[in-house]
């Protein structure tokens, strides 16, 4: 795993894989609140002292993995966004997540949306980036209307390819989406 990359010698590093691997095991079976720094420790199989050189509490976990999660989200927002301005090819490029997302990384990826506190929202963070990337036609009547409704499809369709329910071809995600727009037009015009 490597989310959080530190300068340092090899037990330094070592321990801090140890302290992120625990943490994401004991993430398995317990919420965030249910996970306490002594289960850390003990999962981990380290000390006290070399748990707090390396974190304060769970919360600096945390923090640590959204500064290093933030690029890593930020150069998978540029790759949706990078090449097309058509809603359907930003919708459904997938090149990103099949190159530089392993199959490891969904686990985690998974366990850390599950987390929500005061300073850390996985969700959240993605949402807004959706929505701050994504550029509204210049013939809207409601830019910041289009923004949110962009921002939610494209956040749910990323959840579905992350998942094991999503389908290899995505033919089935762009039918059910033109259907939706269909009914929605339908509906608008009645």
């Amino acid at each position: 795993m490597e989310f959080i990359s530190s300068s340092g010698n090899k037990e330094y590093l070592k321990a801090e894989e140890a302290i992120l691997q625990a943490f994401f095991t004991l993430l398995e079976d317990f919420s965030f609140d249910q996970i306490t720094v002594s289960q850390i420790i003990d999962t981990a199989n380290i000390n006290r002292s070399t748990f707090y050189r390396h974190y304060q509490d769970k919360y600096d976990i945390l923090e640590k993995i959204q500064k290093s999660a933030l690029p890593v989200t930020n150069k998978m927002l540029h790759s949706f966004f990078g090449s097309s301005k058509n809603l359907f090819d930003i919708l459904f490029h997938t090149s990103y997540l099949e190159e530089h997302f392993p199959e490891e990384y969904k686990k985690y990826f998974f366990q850390l949306m599950q987390i929500q506190t005061a300073n850390f929202n996985l969700q959240k963070m993605i949402h807004d980036g959706f929505m701050h990337a994504y550029i509204p036609s210049e013939s809207s009547p409601s830019p910041q209307l289009e923004k949110e409704l962009f921002a939610d499809i494209a956040f749910r369709m990323l959840i579905y390819r992350l998942s094991d329910a999503s389908p290899k071809l995505l033919d089935g995600g762009q039918k059910v989406l033109r259907s939706l727009m269909e009914q929605l037009e339908k509906t608008l015009d009645d």
